[in-house]
């Protein structure tokens, strides 16, 4: 005798991937609207940033991938000749460093860092 799955604690059977169809619905159409939006904009993101903001969140980005200490969030460009300490978490900078570690076995270094700035 062929048994039906049992239902959940919220009165549905358990189907596997194909219970939220809805949800894969989604996701598709999500991912077809950033694609369109990279091919639209693609040739804009080698020259913006957002604001000032993004711009020194890639400089710490940098400056943590050349070998710069995790602990260290003095930044030495701001406030000549004294620097400035950030008040930033690393782990963005952690985040964003991974990105751009992965998608630099896809690309090379300018690629790999429009791609991780546009993610």
């Amino acid at each position: 005798m062929h048994r039906s799955p049992e239902p959940t604690r919220w009165g549905r059977q358990d189907r596997g991937l194909d219970s939220p169809p809805l949800v894969w619905a989604l996701a598709l159409v999500w991912a077809g609207i950033i694609a369109q939006l990279l091919w639209l904009d693609w040739r804009d993101t080698a020259e913006m940033l957002g604001d000032t903001d993004d711009a020194m969140r890639l400089v710490q980005v940098r400056e943590l991938l050349a070998g710069r200490s995790w602990f260290d969030l003095h930044e030495p460009r701001l406030q000549p000749p004294f620097g400035h300490d950030t008040h930033w978490s690393r782990l963005i900078d952690g985040g964003l460093a991974g990105m751009f570690m992965l998608f630099r076995t896809l690309a090379d270094g300018e690629q790999a860092e429009r791609l991780m700035r546009v993610a």
